[in-house]
């Protein structure tokens, strides 16, 4: 029983955390002083609260009587039927969020309300200012950018991405009459059109950091891999992986160079990584995966009643604990992991606790550890934390030793670094007030 719980458990952290992730994600634009942004408005229920990466603004969700508002920095938007998906721009404070009216939806950006839709999706704000989103009217979706309107696209959800330098956008496309899938890419002004390779599916599209590389789960004539796509080359060039009967979780490198994943071929498992494959039949289950810039691969699963880590194809550690968060440094030359105990296994008296484990070093422990990451120098570690009630921001060496416990609050946020690397900026909550605070890295 404690077996199939702790797989219970580990499933579900791999369905939260299998999206793309890179290793440091670091803001282009950094407000390095602390900042009051905002004071919640009395009167009104708060709800989702949403930070920008550079600390410039905070977006909340406001509710009052069965309507709802979108107060950016304190300027509260007129009250909608909803609203929903606040962007910011990377480098400025432009921002845009999706509202329902008259039982239409729009993209308010800026303050001025776009054109209504059916439906929107995937709201962004390039590099260039230009906003993008995906739009439905009737049973067509379209692409808009900026002023302009695509022609209609036959698919279910386009998952809309743009590329880093924000001029070119990759979307997915469905033929109504074939039921085939493939990959579109455009130009932000629509002069350009490509395709890539038609497939039975095509699924969980995910990015890298830094937005230069999608990669997605295909399948043909029965048989599924993984196609890594690059926005720097010309035209929609993807690259195939080997083919199996079955492909698992798979996980993208941050520099895009290396794509791994689980596949599956006569009822056995395997890891598959470029033209390397290693065996994995040992394993009751797989779960979580990992690839760092240099193409080593982390992946975790059950053998009896352990949680298994593996390198390369090689066992790190087993334990009868939960391993979550695999985490390469920004050299690939250190690995880290947050062990807990299993949630969902009953005891006497439920036990909460989490703790780094950091190339096999042991942080102390907290109840509950989420996030950690490497400073980009890979000098520090950084990650938020919650012991008795409280959440803070704790900075760790590169060993997982902690260096220091910053100041409690009602809520945090997640970091960024800054971009010199040398401090972390995030949201928090004193009761009614916003702020965006800042720890340094080097002041310890």
């Amino acid at each position: 029983m404690r077996s199939v719980l702790l797989i219970m458990t580990l499933c579900m952290t791999v369905l939260a955390s299998c999206q793309s992730r890179g290793n440091t994600p670091v803001a282009e634009v950094f407000n390095k002083q602390p900042t009051l942004l905002t004071t919640l408005p009395a009167g009104y229920e708060a709800g989702e609260i949403t930070f920008s990466d550079n600390g410039l603004q905070v977006a909340v969700i406001l509710k009052k009587e069965g309507k709802m508002a979108m107060s950016i920095n304190s300027v509260m938007s007129p009250m909608y039927e909803g609203v929903r998906a606040p962007v910011f721009h990377a480098t400025s404070k432009q921002y845009a969020f999706v509202a329902t009216k008259e039982g239409k939806q729009c993209v308010v950006f800026n303050g001025r309300e776009g054109a209504l839709y059916d439906s929107v999706r995937n709201p962004m704000i390039n590099s260039a200012g230009r906003l993008v989103y995906a739009a439905k009217r009737g049973d067509k979706w379209f692409i808009v950018s900026g002023d302009k309107e695509s022609k209609a696209w036959d698919t279910q959800d386009p998952s809309l991405f743009v590329s880093p330098d924000g001029k070119r956008l990759a979307f997915l496309e469905q033929n109504s009459a074939t039921k085939k899938f493939n990959m579109c890419v455009c130009s932000v002004t629509f002069k350009e059109y490509a395709r890539g390779g038609e497939y039975d599916e095509l699924a969980d599209v995910s990015t890298n950091w830094v937005g230069s590389h999608l990669t997605y789960k295909v399948g043909r004539n029965g048989k599924q891999t993984v196609v890594l796509f690059d926005f720097s080359q010309p035209g929609c060039t993807e690259k195939e992986g080997r083919w199996y009967e079955k492909v698992g979780n798979f996980a993208l490198s941050n520099n895009g160079a290396y794509v791994a994943f689980f596949g599956q071929r006569d009822g056995k498992h395997y890891l598959v990584n470029g033209n390397n494959e290693w065996p994995c039949t040992d394993y009751s289950m797989l779960f979580d995966i990992t690839v760092s810039d240099k193409g080593n691969v982390l992946y975790t699963g059950a053998i009896k009643q352990s949680i298994i880590l593996s390198l390369d194809g090689k066992i790190v550690t087993d334990r009868p604990e939960s391993i979550d968060d695999l985490t390469f440094s920004d050299d690939s030359n250190h690995i880290l992991f947050v062990a807990g105990p299993c949630p969902l296994i009953p005891t006497d008296k439920p036990v909460e606790f989490a703790y780094l484990v950091v190339d096999g070093h042991e942080s102390k422990k907290y109840d509950k550890v989420v996030s950690p990451r490497f400073a980009p120098d890979n000098t520090h570690i950084v990650f938020r934390a919650r012991s008795e009630g409280k959440r803070f921001v704790v900075v760790a060496d590169k060993t997982g030793k902690i260096l220091k416990e910053h100041s409690p609050y009602e809520a945090v946020w997640d970091f960024k670094f800054s971009p010199d690397g040398k401090s972390v900026g995030y949201g928090v909550k004193k009761g009614q007030e916003l702020w965006w605070q800042v720890a340094s890295l080097g002041q310890m």
